[in-house]
Formats: C-alpha cells, sequence, structure tokens
C-alpha cells in the first residue's frame, strides 16, 4: 500500500484513491486488468484481462506494462471536452 501511495498519489485526485485491493484470492476481484507474475492464487480464472509480469513472460518489465495499459486506456468524458482529450484522440 506504502509504494502504491507513493508512486500513484493518497489524495482523492490520485488515480488509485480508494482502488487498491490487497487479497491472495485474485479471481474475486474485479476490474480490467490484473499484473501479476504467476496464475496461482486465481490469476488465471481474474475476469479481466491477466498481464503476465516478469522476465520469461509477455511483460518483461514495468515499463512494458506501462506502455501497455497507456496505450489501451480510453479518454474520459471530461477530457474530451479538453485540449488535452482532444490531444490524445489524435
Amino acid at each position: 500500500m506504502l509504494w502504491v501511495q507513493k508512486h500513484l498519489g493518497l489524495t482523492s485526485e490520485s488515480v488509485a484513491y480508494k482502488r487498491l485491493i490487497l487479497s491472495h484470492h485474485k479471481n474475486l476481484n474485479r476490474g480490467d486488468f490484473l499484473v501479476d507474475d504467476r496464475s496461482a492464487n486465481g490469476a488465471g480464472e481474474f475476469e479481466g484481462e491477466w498481464l503476465q509480469y516478469g522476465p520469461d513472460a509477455a511483460f518483461p518489465s514495468w515499463a512494458s506494462v506501462t506502455d501497455y495499459l497507456l496505450a489501451r486506456a480510453q479518454p474520459s468524458m471530461a477530457d474530451a471536452t479538453t485540449d488535452l482529450g482532444r490531444a490524445r484522440q489524435l
């Protein structure tokens, strides 16, 4: 939790505010993406997209995970009315 707060913020304006779930049973979580190094403990049964992370996996580094997630990001409706939203859509 401390790592998430340090790198993603801990105020209500941060992207991870009140969105962190810590559980041994990963398949019980709901969401679009799960980043994990192996399919154990329910990661393989996760209903969203499992991004396997590690040296011999599809995503060997955190940079590769971040690049993939940013490429998949959808602009919000609020962004669509701003210059930033229009730039993202181009």
